[in-house]
């Protein structure tokens, strides 16, 4: 049967114009470009389903749930996501249903629906764990955990991205290891550690193979160390970032590592004594901003106009009083059950208690402007 399918498959035009669609766009999403035509992934979908194509349609209804999340039409997008779920769970194929179940609960998170969210994260940690499929299974913990945080229980999405870890760890996949590590390293910078955050990922920045991954690693680093006020660490980050991002197809992640090292480099600068510097910074961000309109990415767009308004302002380090932050520390340790958030909380009341009276709590507020994924 799959052989008969192959053959018209060559042999249909139709089928053929319609593959080609899919894969051409599924191509451009991955490498962050804007593509057109959710008329033509409509009709592949439509052509592949009458042709009793199960595993080509999934695809194009996923690619086309992609498109529309691309361009923030999530409203849009569940129907599609929805219809490859119910044709994927219809096929029980392992692949295509755990795909289908990370989409969905990826849209419903940007819905906002907290409920259906973490009911499709933890069917796919269920099915997952069901066959015994250590990567699966890492990657599912990894989901749960984000979309916990997403939905605004952060102590819980903790304690999950320590499940999540351990079970990268048990999979023996050093890539998984790496994205679970920066998954709670943003988690814990964000909670205000910003101390073991940038500890963990620098033994990530080692595990991770993949350019693209260690891209994401270094901007995260980059921003825990600025928020200690080691600026220039993070600029170093943030310039080896781009480095790496010019070199991949996605041309958002050499913006966002631009915009990055603009801030670090103000904050670097002296205005009353370094003018020039400051300057210089203030025209990197406007490239960036620059070019993330190009891109159209709203995303992007966001993360870009809060680190130019934030420059425009000075990039004065962020009015967080000292005491208050230590008693929010003392508070997460006390509440989580995670040993990882407890130890952190810990390290960073100490960081603090160790300051200079009129030096900064912290010197830069990340989680205003950095997504945990």
């Amino acid at each position: 049967m799959n052989e008969q399918k192959a053959e018209e498959s060559e042999t249909d035009p139709e089928l053929t114009e319609a593959a080609a669609v899919v894969s051409e766009t599924a191509a451009a999403l991955a490498a962050g470009k804007l593509p057109r035509g959710r008329r033509g992934l409509r009709k592949a979908a439509r052509v592949f389903k009458e042709a009793g194509r199960d595993a080509d349609t999934i695809l194009a209804l996923q690619t086309l749930a992609l498109l529309e999340i691309r361009v923030e039409n999530h409203a849009a997008a569940l129907p599609h996501a929805r219809a490859a779920l119910r044709l994927a769970r219809q096929r029980q194929a392992a692949l295509d249903l755990d795909e289908s179940l990370n989409l969905v609960a990826q849209v419903y998170s940007l819905l906002g629906d907290e409920e259906r969210t973490l009911a499709a994260a933890r069917e796919w940690v269920r099915n997952a764990e069901a066959r015994r499929d250590p990567v699966a299974t890492a990657e599912a913990r990894r989901r749960l955990a984000l979309c916990t945080w997403s939905a605004g229980h952060q102590i819980r999405a903790v304690e999950l991205a320590d499940e999540a870890l351990e079970a990268a760890r048990s999979s023996e996949a050093s890539a998984l290891v790496g994205q679970a590590s920066r998954l709670m390293a943003t988690f814990l910078m964000q909670l205000g550690c910003p101390t073991t955050a940038a500890e963990m990922l620098a033994d990530a920045v080692r595990q991770t193979q993949w350019p693209d991954e260690t891209v994401r690693t270094l901007l995260a680093r980059g921003w825990s160390l600025l928020c200690q006020g080691e600026a220039g660490p993070a600029a170093r980050d943030f310039r080896r970032a781009r480095r790496l991002a010019k070199d991949l197809p996605d041309r958002r992640w050499d913006v966002e590592a631009m915009a990055a090292l603009a801030v670090a480099e103000a904050r670097r600068a002296h205005p009353a004594e370094d003018e020039k510097a400051l300057a210089k910074a203030l025209a990197l961000v406007e490239r960036a901003a620059s070019r993330s309109r190009r891109l159209r990415d709203a995303r992007l767009e966001r993360t870009v106009a809060a680190l130019r308004e934030a420059l425009a302002d000075g990039a004065a380090p962020p009015a967080v009083d000292r005491a208050a932050a230590a008693q929010e520390l003392v508070r997460l340790a006390k509440e989580s059950e995670s040993l990882t958030l407890a130890m952190a909380c810990r390290r960073e009341v100490e960081r603090l208690a160790a300051l200079p009276a009129d030096a900064p709590a912290f010197c830069w507020t990340t989680w205003t402007v950095l997504c945990p994924e």
